[in-house]
């Protein structure tokens, strides 16, 4: 499925980003710093993936930042950073903590660490491709806030040339947010009283930081930082991210002017469309790179 826009602020966008490396590939040295620096961030539950001898050999300088979704492992992150290491493509990892993703304060510590750490790291400006998984999108407003300020401190050698979305963007509502503890304990992972401790605290939680990140994320979806082709890989069957809310996000964004690309799976969970089908997965996360001319 494709919805197509050829608005003139996206025209002008793609010429500025989507085109925007043409130099080598990012250099060992570059990512050998880069390690490091992932190593000092916040809660350290991030990785760089390097592509590896059997990928192919990539000519341009592309990075490619995936965040992950609540409380996922950095293995099972990483395992996402497979479809880009075999086009060349370097992955970045995050697997932020729960609080990290709905607390703002803890979200942006590590998010301007991990920026701060990039901009030492590299010596020439990259073309970024961003993919965030279910409310993994929540942290991305810190990106964002750099990226519209005049003086770009953080962000002046991150140039975006495009976006996927899986399983997301979730918005904080309640009912998405009470969804795992339920499967979990129908499945024996909880306790009945955990679980009920559980849901009255989200109770709680959706009161008092729910409207705050919602704003976050209409902020972030309406940032010119998604001025770019965008992807998004969802389920008919996903009991946390509906598909009618990932279709209405895309929808609005087709009326801002901008260009996206979806695929919906009849059969896959929450975040399980790469487990589920590998095959696809890849060849829409490859077709949207060609298109960007990043590969």
């Amino acid at each position: 499925m494709m919805m197509r826009c050829t608005g003139r602020s996206f025209r002008a966008a793609r010429g500025r980003r989507c085109n925007s490396s043409q130099s080598g590939p990012v250099s060992d040295v570059e990512l050998g710093r880069l390690q490091n620096q992932l190593k000092r961030l916040p809660g350290s539950r991030a990785t760089l993936v390097r592509p590896g001898p059997e990928g192919q050999i990539q000519q341009k300088r592309v990075l490619a930042l995936l965040v992950g979704w609540t409380s996922g492992s950095l293995r099972a992150v990483a395992k996402y950073a497979e479809p880009y290491a075999k086009v060349g493509i370097p992955a970045v990892c995050i697997a932020p903590s729960f609080l990290q993703v709905w607390i703002t304060a803890l979200g942006s510590r590590l998010f301007r660490s991990l920026l701060r750490g990039l901009d030492q790291s590299l010596e020439e400006p990259v073309s970024l491709v961003l993919q965030t998984f279910s409310a993994g999108g929540l942290m991305c407003p810190v990106l964002v806030s750099d990226f519209e300020s005049r003086e770009r401190e953080l962000t002046k050698k991150l140039n975006p040339a495009c976006a996927v979305f899986d399983s997301g963007p979730t918005l904080f509502t309640y009912e998405n947010g009470m969804v795992g503890p339920k499967l979990m304990y129908e499945k024996g992972g909880f306790s009945l009283p955990v679980y009920l401790a559980t849901v009255c605290g989200g109770t709680s939680l959706n009161a008092v930081i729910g409207p705050r990140k919602r704003r976050e994320m209409d902020t972030f979806l309406r940032s010119p930082l998604l001025d770019v082709p965008q992807l998004y890989l969802y389920s008919e069957i996903d009991p946390v991210t509906k598909a009618s809310r990932v279709r209405k996000v895309m929808l609005d964004q087709q009326a801002m002017g901008r260009e996206v690309q979806s695929h919906c799976w009849q059969d896959t969970g929450h975040v399980r469309h790469y487990v589920g089908h590998p095959v696809t997965y890849e060849h829409h996360i490859h077709s949207l790179l060609k298109k960007c001319q990043l590969v």
